[in-house]
């Protein structure tokens, strides 16, 4: 991928030091448009949005993207993510997803880290210490984290503790993928956790980091798609829905679409608002991307 970092101004950056194309972030950057935390120092690493990347996907991401169109479990998703993971270096894979219905609660977690430390999580009341839900998912960063206290800024006593746990298990690095922020009702996102040394950390993130981000907001997606189709019965599109989705993801406008189907504009609509609406998509893009990773069309 070509150019997948863009720099932010009035960042500082380590120079020649650092990953290839990955800032290293410190107070410097308080108060400024910048995507990542404001508050973190030298020791964490964070690069810029999924939407600023460029170029096209890599054939691996690719063929990740194929497969899990084919998947039809959240379980099975999960682990295609956890398989993609491990084969970049990192066998530590988490989706842990939060509400703040009377206080922070998990509503969605998934992890190969040990059962204790899984059900201290959910129910013993880890999460709330979690420094990925209170801190990162302040905004859609993707962030590469060092896990030892020491080097991890802005935390308190209990997020503290969190990290000396995740070290215990042998996580040393992680690389975070928010979905959502905590604006949202419910937020969080990917922590794929490594266990090398920090030169090997950051030669797997200099390979790998970019798809890695990619892989898992397609893998969200994917489980959003899954679990809305479950929870909504006769979700799957009619022929002309499936039609005006694909042509949309041809690049063609709705008067284009209703020339080439012999329809009028106002039915083309209908069928894509209708489309839309089975697949709990909010636009159009969205309902496109939902449809393919669902199966509903390939094009």
């Amino acid at each position: 991928m070509s150019a997948p970092f863009q720099r932010q101004r009035g960042m500082r950056t380590s120079g020649g030091s650092g990953f290839n194309g990955l800032r290293f972030w410190s107070s410097s950057s308080r108060g400024s448009n910048g995507p990542c935390l404001c508050n973190m120092a030298i020791s964490i690493y964070c690069f810029g949005p999924w939407a600023q990347i460029e170029g096209d996907m890599n054939e691996g991401l690719q063929a990740f993207a194929t497969d899990l169109s084919r998947l039809t479990s959240v379980e099975a998703v999960w682990s295609s993510m956890s398989a993609h993971a491990e084969e970049h270096g990192f066998p530590f894979c988490t989706i842990t997803m939060a509400r703040r219905d009377a206080g922070l609660h998990s509503s969605r977690f998934m992890s190969n880290a040990p059962g204790e430390f899984r059900e201290n999580y959910c129910t013993g009341g880890l999460i709330r210490d979690d420094p990925f839900l209170t801190l990162i998912c302040r905004n859609m960063a993707a962030a590469a984290v060092i896990t030892d206290p020491g080097r991890f800024p802005g935390i308190d006593g209990r997020q503290a503790d969190f990290l000396e746990v995740t070290r215990a298990l042998g996580v040393t690095h992680a690389i975070c993928v928010p979905v959502s922020t905590s604006a949202q009702a419910e937020f969080g996102g990917w922590v794929i956790g490594g266990t090398e040394d920090e030169a090997s950390f950051k030669r797997y993130y200099d390979i790998a980091g970019a798809e890695l981000q990619l892989a898992g907001l397609l893998a969200f997606e994917r489980i959003s798609a899954i679990t809305h189709l479950k929870h909504e019965a006769g979700a799957c599109l009619s022929p002309r829905e499936r039609e005006c989705l694909l042509w949309l993801s041809a690049g063609l406008r709705v008067a284009m679409i209703a020339t080439r189907l012999g329809i009028s504009e106002s039915a083309v609509t209908l069928y894509i608002l209708n489309a839309r609406r089975k697949l709990g998509a909010k636009t159009r893009e969205q309902a496109v991307a939902r449809a393919i990773l669902s199966g509903e069309i390939q094009p």
